[in-house]
C-alpha cells in the first residue's frame, strides 16, 4: 500500500469517529481522490457524502458534498473550521 492510500485511510477512519458514514467507492486521478459515502437515516434512506482530497507532501486538503441536512454543517466545521460559511445542499426539485 502506497504512502497516499495509508494516508486516506487514516483520515476516513477519524472523520468516521466524528460522523456515521459508510465509505463505498472512489476514483483517483494523480494525487486527486473522489471518495463517496453514506449515512444512514432514522427513515431507513441513506444520505450520500462526497469528499474531493488531494494528497501532496503528506497533507491533506479538499472538499465534500453531502445531501444530509443534519450533518452538512458539522462536516464543514469539521473540515474547514468555525469561521467557514457552509453552503447548503438543496433538492434539485427547489429550482
Amino acid at each position: 500500500m502506497n504512502t497516499d492510500n495509508t494516508l486516506l485511510r487514516s483520515y476516513l477512519n477519524e472523520f468516521s469517529k466524528h460522523f456515521p458514514v459508510e465509505w463505498d467507492r472512489y476514483t483517483q486521478e494523480g494525487n486527486y481522490f473522489e471518495i463517496y459515502g453514506w449515512i444512514k437515516r432514522r427513515d431507513d434512506n441513506r444520505d450520500f457524502v462526497l469528499l474531493q482530497l488531494t494528497v501532496s507532501d503528506g497533507k491533506i486538503n479538499g472538499g465534500f458534498t453531502t445531501s444530509s441536512a443534519k450533518y452538512s454543517e458539522a462536516i464543514c466545521r469539521y473540515m474547514f473550521g468555525a469561521e467557514t460559511e457552509h453552503n447548503q445542499c438543496i433538492k434539485v426539485s427547489e429550482l
